[in-house]
């Protein structure tokens, strides 16, 4: 089975390329076409056991297409690789076999701009016990709950001077809270804000959709 890699978004700057170890490695299925001696390239033989010798070289042709697998490095413990599909540990020599496989296409490492979305950092850190990544995003540019209801104060004043009518559902939050205060401060009017509990949030979606069908109507 052939992992797919799940749409990229970006990791936080903090996460750096050389923190993580994860390569893709491309193999396909090949099938056997002829041998040839180095010294003597008219000298053919159809024999697979040639390619065993030294003095000769052989040639394969694809039979398939080129599949993914991805390896997870371990380089603190017995220098292990670990593939993400199958669940199981390759030793170098392991490793190394791969790469020197008829069915070895090539190999890339991976920067955690290209892995986020398929592996996170704690799970990262789970297989290969280095959990560096993991700290630099849980604890990077960490914000209070004060500052971050700044912020959504300030980008909802913005959005309003523009003359954009702001509607906001508090969905499951206690009535009259912080959240909730915030939550109306940034609709236009106490009438654009909407509680909602469990199925009612469609009854909520519903009134904002009669709202703005209204305002195009008046415009």
């Amino acid at each position: 089975m052939v992992r797919t890699r799940p749409p990229i978004s970006s990791p936080p700057a903090a996460i750096g390329a050389g923190q993580i170890r994860i390569y893709e490695v491309q193999t396909e299925d090949r099938v056997f076409k002829y041998a040839y001696k180095k010294n003597k390239k008219d000298k053919i033989s159809y024999s697979e056991s040639k390619c065993s010798k030294s003095a000769w070289e052989c040639v394969y042709e694809s039979s398939g297409k080129i599949e993914s697998a991805y390896y997870l490095h371990d380089h603190h413990d017995d220098n292990r690789y670990y593939n993400t599909e199958e669940g199981e540990w390759l030793s170098t020599s392991d490793w190394n076999d791969l790469q020197n496989s008829t069915e070895f296409v090539g190999m890339s490492r991976l920067t955690w701009e290209q892995a986020w979305g398929f592996i996170t950092p704690d799970y990262y850190g789970d297989v290969t016990g280095d959990y560096s990544a993991f700290y630099d995003y849980a604890y990077y540019d960490r914000l209070e709950g004060s500052d971050k209801d700044t912020r959504m104060k300030s980008s909802c004043t913005a959005t309003k001077t523009q003359g954009v009518v702001v509607f906001s559902i508090g969905f499951e939050i206690d009535k009259g809270g912080t959240a909730e205060q915030v939550l109306k401060n940034c609709a236009s009017s106490e009438n654009h804000y909407f509680r909602a509990e469990g199925l009612s949030i469609s009854d909520a979606f519903s009134a904002i959709a009669s709202n703005v069908v209204n305002l195009r109507l008046t415009q």
